[in-house]
């Protein structure tokens, strides 16, 4: 686990297994790199377009009581709604 608990078992075994694959002297062929580079750089920009096409959604298609109940988290409501009905006149 991590500093402030998050379990990295995963990460620390696929770290070991890539240190004993590059001792052993075994690499990736170039080509198979390019092409999973590629994946990724294409995964990375739908996954932009994604973001800002919610983004605009959220931004221009609520509400501010409808944005507030997104953004707020559970106790920062609590504290408002809470304000609000105490000093409600």
């Amino acid at each position: 686990m991590g500093s402030v608990g998050v379990i990295l078992s995963h990460l620390q075994g696929m770290f070991t297994r890539t240190i004993r694959l590059l001792e052993a002297g075994l690499k990736p062929p170039p080509d198979l790199k390019k092409q999973e580079l590629a994946n990724r750089y294409s995964k990375k920009a739908d996954a932009a377009e994604d973001l800002q096409e919610a983004m605009e959604v959220f931004f221009f298609g609520h509400t501010w009581s409808d944005k507030f109940f997104f953004v707020v988290s559970t106790l920062q409501k609590t504290k408002v709604l809470l304000f609000l009905l105490l000093n409600w006149k």
